[in-house]
């Protein structure tokens, strides 16, 4: 009896332990079958990676190779383009001497022709006054000023001389003055008013001589007791002259956000700001705009340099709105005299 029962026991061992070596079998094979899906599915991702990694240098081949093919056509056209340019400028100096030498040749009666007529002879310091006696004629002066500076022999050099000749005979009125320069110096840029022309190394370094000449000019008045600094048109022209030829570098970044937190309000500074090259600090000098109070200025600075997801401009907007309904009815309150008044209502003249 005693060992029937031992049997059993044996037996039943013996089933508990084959139970438990199926356990283990099954947990490792299912363990196998989900590394095998494991790997398979790191085989297809590697391929399917790799596959997009080729087609990606195919791509990058055939651009680099469309890119290279491109310069050689453009190198190619090099000495073509140089007489071509060449002739053209010729073709304006010999025009420009036969005027000269023709005593009975008269300046044309209408605008757009006397334009041309200063621009043709580079008289740059005519131009600049010519301009300015027409300012009844702004509209027209904007249509064609930028085609007539391109007519020129030099355009660069023309507009130069321009801003060197003013600078030269600034008087106490001449921030009157500064539209015209800032008329010429835009006709330079791009359409957007941002983007400087190629010149010359030579002619750059002309340019930033007459800015040099003209911010120390600036200094010396506010040293010798003059109203010091840049009134709000001179400090325009002054960033378009060094944005017009690429003078960022030769200038402390501090005196040009300076310039640009002082005069926010004008229209042309928003985009100037861009070509002067911030980068990543325009978005500082929204942030001091915003701190100063200045939430319009803010919105057009962050238009012009393409923040405004990070500087909405309906929070920006509802902040002025309030800021303008405290300042009125204080103002209302203090009486319409009042030096508040008087200072808020000079920031719209």
């Amino acid at each position: 009896m005693a060992t029937d029962v031992a049997h059993a026991d044996g037996i039943q061992n013996a089933f508990d332990c084959l139970e438990a070596q199926h356990t283990l079998i099954s947990n490792c094979t299912l363990l196998w079958k989900n590394l095998s899906d494991h790997f398979s599915s790191l085989r297809q991702t590697l391929a399917d990676r790799s596959q997009d990694i080729d087609s990606q240098i195919q791509a990058l081949d055939a651009d680099t190779e469309e890119t290279l093919e491109s310069l050689d056509l453009r190198e190619a056209s090099i000495p073509d383009r140089e007489s071509t340019a060449a002739a053209l400028i010729q073709d304006r100096q010999d025009a420009v001497l036969a005027e000269i030498k023709t005593p009975d040749v008269k300046p044309p009666d209408d605008l757009p022709g006397l334009l041309r007529w200063y621009c043709r002879r580079m008289d740059s310091a005519g131009l600049w006054r010519f301009v300015v006696s027409r300012r009844r004629d702004l509209a027209i002066l904007r249509k064609v000023i930028g085609q007539a500076v391109a007519g020129s022999v030099d355009p660069a050099r023309l507009v130069v001389d321009a801003v060197a000749d003013f600078l030269d005979h600034q008087t106490s009125g001449g921030a009157d003055r500064c539209w015209a320069l800032g008329m010429l110096l835009r006709s330079l840029l791009d359409s957007e008013g941002r983007k400087a022309p190629k010149v010359s190394e030579s002619m750059r370094e002309k340019a930033a001589a007459v800015a040099e000449a003209w911010k120390e000019k600036i200094g010396e008045n506010k040293e010798g007791g003059g109203e010091g600094g840049m009134g709000g048109s001179e400090a325009q022209l002054f960033l378009q002259m060094v944005v017009a030829f690429g003078l960022s570098s030769n200038f402390e970044e501090e005196l040009l956000k300076k310039l640009v937190l002082e005069h926010a309000s004008r229209k042309e500074i928003g985009k100037l700001a861009r070509g002067l090259g911030f980068g990543e600090k325009m978005a500082d000098i929204i942030g001091e705009l915003v701190k100063n109070g200045k939430e319009l200025e803010a919105v057009y600075f962050a238009h012009e340099a393409r923040l405004t997801e990070r500087f909405s401009p309906l929070p920006l907007l509802k902040s002025y709105l309030q800021s303008s309904r405290e300042k009125a009815d204080a103002i209302l309150k203090d009486g319409n005299n009042s030096i508040a008044a008087t200072s808020y209502g000079s920031q719209f003249l």
